[in-house]
């Protein structure tokens, strides 16, 4: 699948894994064509990030951003995105938004503009 047939919540978590990481996102949005379907992503997703949550620092150092990054800040993030997709994968799909609609008025999918509508309150979203 690709990221153009995400679900409006589903696409919000794009967004959070930004917040993060620019380079969590990547990984998160390029990993997309590897699942057949929204379900399957999210759960992949969520194992990863889950992953991570674990040894951030390893994700840290492997894109050199461990002398970069407040790691305290970076945790709280992977949180926040870790019960972001637990709360989407808990939302029947039917309830998640339309697919693929989130898009920017040019040249591609705004991130701001789906975590801005779905993000869990208190996230914070630039």
């Amino acid at each position: 699948m690709d990221t153009d047939q995400l679900t409006q919540m589903a696409y919000g978590c794009l967004g959070l894994a930004d917040d993060a990481s620019d380079c969590l996102k990547t990984e998160i949005g390029a990993a997309c064509s590897e699942f057949r379907d929204e379900d399957e992503y999210l759960e992949g997703m969520l194992e990863y990030v889950t992953e991570i949550e674990a040894e951030p620092e390893s994700f840290l150092d492997e894109w050199d951003l461990a002398d970069d990054t407040d790691l305290r800040s970076f945790m709280q993030k992977l949180r926040v995105l870790r019960e972001y997709i637990q709360k989407t994968i808990a939302t029947p799909i039917g309830q998640r938004g339309e697919n693929g609609v989130v898009k920017a008025t040019g040249t591609g999918p705004s991130l701001k503009g789906a975590v801005e509508r779905v993000a869990p309150s208190g996230a914070a979203v630039q």
